[in-house]
């Protein structure tokens, strides 16, 4: 059926084919740009927001650990730990104890002994003489050093810094300050804008003291909620956390096991609400001071503002890549159709004319591409034509006029004939009579 239409159509087909298929290509280029683009910034968001909490890791560790030595070389604190008066350094340094917790928020104090059994908690009075099985306090047994670390209880996470205690060089101890970590959360929402989770597995808590601290704290036992791992810090509400389909996708084991099996800074998904289109769901492994893969940070940031400004931009870029193509196409076919469809239909109508012994009509042409090229031949072919008739019309009236000639001749000769046998009959009568 395409073969039958005319050139002109055929032209503006392809035409219209192309700006289809460019329009087209232009929406799968779009969108599949913005996939990578959103992933691309996404991942740069993650590796910052590993860097800064690493930063704030350290920071808070370079802030517990000056805070520690202003105590450490206070001799008179010393004094009464070398005493093993537990109740009166109970009485002194609570005071002291107070006002670093309201300026530096250190929630938690330790003396120990040397050989690593507490001493005195002086968050926690009334338990003593239990021995410390952690890796921060062990890697300040193991080097004389400070031991630093974010250490997974049985509940909670804490930073922890344990430095040796000394006196005379000689080791009398050691004194350990710690905090919770949860406004950790709160320091990278506000410098990224995202909300996060802190996944756990629950291997490494404990089900009764959990359960414990859930119902003093008047809250549903989730023990079971997310599967074999629990969300230990958030700074979202668990009503939210339980409700908001975008969290409940972004939050949840499954992710949390696959940011642990990536070991890496990993973006998962965008997932779009009702409301908003494009919420980044990312995430990072948690180690703890023993380096042990104990968890993740689940990470979900509103893309739905640059994933909008970036459309909006990309659709006025391709809106004027297509009006642009369109004008190229829109002059590219009128340059077609002057240079090659109306010299066709003109030599069409040409071909016509001579059909009906017209050797008169010729077509102008100033171009030297192929067509002009074919409408000088045709100019040359309808020349040669016309000479060619001329010729033959010059040759039939000189045949003509020579047959004229002739006949007249042959006429003459028949009348002297006839006249000839006239007198012959006229002769024969005489002598006969």
């Amino acid at each position: 059926m395409f073969k039958n239409f005319k050139i002109g159509t055929k032209l503006l087909s392809g035409i219209i084919i192309s700006i289809l298929f460019a329009s087209v290509t232009s929406y799968f280029i779009t969108e599949n740009t913005t996939d990578n683009l959103v992933k691309i910034e996404s991942d740069i968001i993650l590796k910052e927001i590993s860097k800064n909490f690493t930063h704030i890791l350290d920071t808070n560790i370079n802030m517990l650990s000056s805070s520690l030595d202003l105590f450490l070389d206070n001799k008179f604190y010393k004094d009464i730990f070398i005493e093993k008066d537990r109740e009166k350094l109970y009485t002194v340094a609570s005071p002291i104890f107070e006002k670093i917790k309201n300026d530096f928020g250190i929630t938690h104090f330790y003396f120990h002994t040397p050989e690593g059994y507490t001493f005195l908690r002086l968050h926690n009075k009334g338990i003593y003489g239990d021995e410390i099985t952690r890796f921060t306090f062990d890697q300040a047994k193991e080097t004389k050093k400070i031991g630093a670390g974010i250490e997974l209880g049985k509940t909670a996470f804490a930073l922890r810094v344990v430095k040796p205690y000394y006196e005379n060089k000689e080791l009398i101890g050691y004194v350990e300050f710690g905090e919770e970590i949860d406004h950790f959360l709160e320091i990278l929402k506000t410098e990224s804008g995202g909300d996060f989770s802190i996944f756990v597995q629950k291997k490494y808590l404990d089900k009764e003291k959990w359960k414990s601290v859930r119902e003093n704290k008047n809250l549903n036992d989730n023990w079971n909620s997310f599967g074999d791992e629990i969300v230990i810090n958030s700074n979202i509400s668990e009503k939210t956390l339980n409700s908001d389909k975008i969290f409940k996708k972004c939050f949840n084991s499954e992710n949390s096991k696959m940011i642990q099996n990536q070991n890496e800074p990993t973006f998962i998904s965008i997932y779009d609400s009702e409301e908003k289109k494009g919420h980044m769901c990312g995430g990072l492994p948690l180690y703890d001071a023993g380096k042990r893969l104990v968890g993740s940070i689940l990470i979900i940031k509103d893309f739905s503002e640059f994933i909008s400004v970036f459309e909006e931009s990309q659709f006025n870029f391709i809106k004027t890549l297509l009006l642009l193509f369109v004008l190229i196409v829109i002059i590219y076919f009128v340059f077609i159709y002057k240079t090659i469809v109306n010299p066709i239909k003109n030599l069409i109508l040409l071909t016509q004319e001579i059909s009906k012994g017209n050797l008169t009509q010729k077509i102008s042409s100033n171009s030297d591409d192929e067509i002009g090229q074919l409408t000088k031949s045709f100019n040359k072919m309808t020349d040669d034509l016309s000479q060619s008739r001329n010729n033959t019309e010059q040759k039939i009236k000189k045949r003509t006029e020579q047959l004229e000639k002739m006949n007249k001749s042959m006429t003459g000769r028949e009348l002297k004939m006839i006249e000839l046998k006239k007198e012959i009959i006229k002769l024969k009568k005489k002598i006969n009579n």
